[in-house]
């Protein structure tokens, strides 16, 4: 309970204020447009549950059998791990056995990273999207499939959409924006008229064509799944696009795509062209694009590879090139004129590659030629994380560097190292037979070395993305789980392998309450803040073993004792072996020998009577809530939960758990997360008093009659309003979030532009 004279003085400024504005609102009519001031004055659907995060359950299948027999490692993140993906869980996968777990995500989240580490070296990352309450990827081994959801596109068929359609041997003109389909054969030629309009020309059956002319400004073609298009001349000119889905059959006689506007993408396994193709375009390739000729990337063109382009003479790349598949050219691959080639899968020639003034980098990639590797000019050559260069000779004019794990640079015929150029970093240089033509020791600086391939202790796997590798694994497992030491957390620990972090290994989320149950409060959401990061150790089979979460108070705005807690709601005291880290020294509570609370029909653990035994406050009413009053400080409190057996992820739960406050100490008062379940404790005669709402028959907790909390998590730390202020004028998203059911504003606790009002939150100025 607040202060008692605060709260005199408080309910008559309340009432004269609203003597002072009834008026007005009955003048508005209740008008919903109006933002509200007010967590009382929002209309929340009665199917809003407040979450800001959800559970993910996870399947992730490896269909390669490991070299060593050794388990791999799934790491999932939010965001991409090479940049600041924060790492939510860990778990072990293998052949025949999946990575199945659970995860909390904030819900604004979409999709998440997958990075497999394979027991035996080398390690790849993907992309797959969150569908519902669920997440499954199998990885093949074939690709690297980041853009797999774009992969998936389909194509329209012709039942519907068509203005016009055509068949039989004739010549047709597309205009006026129309839609032509062809549903069964058709043969002629096809004329656009991009000046009037343009138009769309769709192949649903056989369309056996000879030529097309003057596809521009919105001209498309589309070939839809299992479609069968020939073509015998076709330059797509302007920002006209050409798309070929899955199942197709595309046979280019003379194509090419003239202007940087124009766009191709690929999703089939049978797109031929055959003769040269010199795209000054956009590719898009997630297929397999077969060129009987010469590829060349001329100006403007930009190419993007996540399938496979198998080329039967030589390619010359003028223009920019993602790779996260397979290029590979008969002839020779010449990189040229100061472009930016990105390579984290393979590029393959059974020739020469040539690096011409190019900044080429490559992520756990191969470049692999059978004849000769030249790095030539100002090209600006990196290899990061286990990448290879795999050549016959290699002669070098310019720097290479190395970063990340380690890389190689395996020359089976001749090395030559020219000038000044220099082997800098994480890299190990091996030819046959040791000898350096031109160069020396000093050509080796920043950690690289030069030694004969016999005498490589680097050690790349060989894999889709790189058929040459080198060296053979050291495999530690010193524990004996089945986890690799490098892969596992606790290598010297059977029962222990895997931390798995809510919302990181380095950052807080927070539980936010209000503590005048079942009267509602001020809805600042200060009463009791609490900072924590959840982990949930696993073992080498991806079960639970025991729980290690950190705490710290951020904010006591209020003068009640309220204790803190929480209940595991599928287990009971005898699944706990042992507790530690709380901070109990008093109240109405009792204890079983595994530091579980006495009495619970569940497992409950009691984490502090006061949250006052573990902060230090410097003055003032409250703690850490009032502007100008002097801050505190808390300790951390570091709980570990041991579990009697291990369990499976789904029974333990997932953040945030089921905490809860025991209101003064009372503790037949609990207050929870909104519907969260109480514990047996608690005194249900409490409930549908005062403002609450709650129903137990029908497992409706904690609510008000308006679909109100008493309690909030938050994905992250809490920038929690100052004391007095509502939720509403410090987080300005809040409200329109609460009112959409969770459908828009899903990142309301951010702080971007127009989301905060920094005067009503603690510490913001």
């Amino acid at each position: 309970m607040k202060k008692f004279n605060k709260w005199m003085i408080l309910t008559a400024i309340a009432l004269v204020t609203f003597g002072l504005t009834s008026c007005n609102k009955d003048t508005d009519n209740n008008d919903d447009t109006t933002v509200k001031s007010k967590m009382t004055e929002l209309k929340v659907p009665a199917n809003f549950n407040w979450n800001s995060s959800r559970q993910v359950n996870l399947n992730i299948v490896y269909n390669l059998q490991n070299a060593s027999g050794l388990l791999s490692k799934i790491s999932v993140f939010a965001g991409d791990p090479s940049v600041d993906g924060k790492l939510l869980v860990n778990g072990s996968i293998g052949y025949g056995f999946p990575m199945k777990s659970t995860v909390a995500v904030p819900t604004n989240l979409s999709s998440l990273y997958i990075k497999l580490e394979k027991a035996e070296g080398g390690s790849e990352i993907v992309t797959a999207n969150i569908s519902g309450t669920s997440l499954t990827y199998t990885f093949t081994g074939t690709t690297k499939q980041t853009k797999d959801a774009v992969a998936l596109e389909s194509g329209p068929d012709c039942n519907s959409g068509c203005d016009v359609e055509i068949s039989g041997n004739t010549d047709v003109t597309i205009k006026n924006g129309q839609t032509y389909c062809v549903k069964t054969t058709f043969s002629g030629n096809i004329f656009f008229e991009p000046w009037n309009g343009g138009g769309t020309l769709r192949v649903c059956g056989t369309a056996n064509i000879g030529n097309i002319n003057n596809p521009g400004d919105n001209c498309n073609i589309i070939v839809s799944e299992n479609a069968v298009f020939t073509v015998s001349n076709l330059a797509m000119d302007a920002a006209s696009t050409f798309k070929a889905y899955e199942g197709s059959q595309i046979t280019m006689g003379n194509f090419n795509i003239n202007q940087p506007a124009g766009k191709l993408y690929i999703y089939t396994n049978n797109f031929v062209c055959n003769s040269n193709f010199s795209p000054n375009g956009r590719v898009y390739n997630y297929g397999l694009l077969t060129v009987n000729g010469e590829f060349n990337l001329n100006n403007g063109a930009i190419l993007e590879n996540y399938g496979t382009i198998n080329v039967e003479s030589n390619i010359d790349a003028n223009q920019n090139i993602t790779n996260e598949g397979t290029i590979y050219a008969k002839g020779h691959i010449n990189f040229n004129a100061s472009i930016t080639v990105l390579n984290k899968c393979l590029i393959k020639s059974d020739n020469d590659i040539n690096l011409n003034n190019v900044n080429f980098t490559m992520t756990n990639g191969a470049l692999i030629a059978a004849g000769n590797t030249t790095v030539n000019g100002s090209t600006n050559l990196l290899l990061q994380n286990q990448s290879e260069v795999y050549t016959n000779n290699m002669m070098v004019n310019r720097d290479i560097e190395g970063s990340g794990s380690l890389n190689s640079i395996v020359a089976n015929g001749t090395s030559t190292i020219n000038g000044n150029a220099k082997i800098k970093g994480a890299i190990e240089f091996a030819d046959n037979d040791g000898v350096l033509t031109n160069g020396n020791a000093s050509s080796f600086i920043n950690g690289a070395t030069f030694v004969t391939i016999a005498n490589a202790t680097n050690y790349i796997p060989q894999s889709a993305c790189n058929p040459a590798g080198i060296g053979t694994p050291s495999i530690v497992d010193t524990d004996g789980d089945g986890v690799a030491d490098e892969l596992d957390d606790y290598p010297t620990d059977p029962a222990r392998a895997y931390d798995n972090y809510f919302p990181s290994k380095t950052g807080f989320a927070s539980l936010a309450f209000e503590d005048l149950w079942p009267g509602t409060g001020d809805y600042d959401f200060n009463d009791l803040v609490v900072n924590v990061r959840f982990n949930r150790v696993t073992n080498a089979a991806n079960q639970v073993v025991e729980v290690k979460n950190k705490y710290y108070v951020a904010a006591i705005g209020g003068s009640l004792t309220n204790g803190f807690g929480v209940q595991f709601d599928n287990l009971t005291s005898a699944d706990i072996q042992s507790v530690t880290g709380t901070a109990v020294e008093g109240g109405p509570y009792s204890f079983n020998g595994n530091g579980t609370e006495n009495g619970p029909d569940k497992a409950v653990v009691i984490l502090w009577d006061n949250p006052r035994n573990i902060v230090t406050s410097h003055g003032g009413s409250m703690f850490n809530t009032i502007e100008g009053n002097p801050t505190g400080e808390s300790d951390t409190l570091n709980l570990v939960v041991k579990f009697t057996t291990p369990k499976a992820p789904e029974v333990i739960g997932t953040a945030p758990f089921n905490h809860f406050l025991v209101k003064n100490n009372v503790r037949e008062k609990e207050i929870h997360l909104y519907n969260a379940l109480p514990t047996s404790m608690v005194d249900a005669s409490f409930f549908g008093t005062a403002n609450d709402a709650s129903s137990p028959a029908d497992g409706l907790y904690y609510r008000t009659k308006d679909n109100l909390p008493w309690g909030l998590f938050i994905p992250e730390v809490f920038a929690y309003p100052v004391e007095k202020a509502d939720i509403l004028t410090a987080h300005l998203k809040f409200g329109a979030w609460a009112e959409s059911a969770g459908t828009t504003n899903t990142d309301w606790y951010k702080n971007l532009a127009g989301y905060r009002n920094n005067d009503n939150i603690y510490g913001a100025n």
